[in-house]
């Protein structure tokens, strides 16, 4: 009987791990397949579909910020403003940014996404 138990618990530790190695938690997507480029292609997707050119910033912000997003004035010259979220993974971090720029009338003129990889950084 203990026998079918720990064999039990074996296999489910072995599903669970195997099942969070194919996976991955993408922003604005939510857990989708493991697969190289896709995940970053998937989230500059997501990004423009729900926040298109000309829709308004504060409906942007509002949604980076659930998402648990940091928003500051870009460091980089050709954006106005940026947003990143680290993603903590053992070997693999992760930041997810987004950058825009935003019209007088506060409404998105331009906005593009990009995720940095710090893989191995101890």
């Amino acid at each position: 009987m203990k026998g079918r138990y720990f064999l039990l618990i074996l296999v489910g530790a072995v599903a669970f791990a195997s099942w969070t190695y194919m996976v991955e938690w993408v922003p604005f997507g939510g857990y989708l397949p493991r697969s190289g480029q896709t995940a970053e292609r998937d989230f500059y997707f997501r990004v423009m579909a729900q926040h298109p050119v000309g829709s308004p910033e504060k409906a942007l912000i509002e949604a980076l910020r659930r998402q648990g997003f940091t928003t500051r004035r870009s460091r980089e010259a050709r954006f106005e403003n940026e947003a990143v979220l680290r993603t903590n993974s053992p070997l693999c971090p992760r930041d997810w940014m987004v950058f825009w720029w935003t019209s007088p009338t506060d409404r998105i003129t331009d906005i593009t996404t990009r995720v940095r990889f710090d893989c191995f950084a101890i």
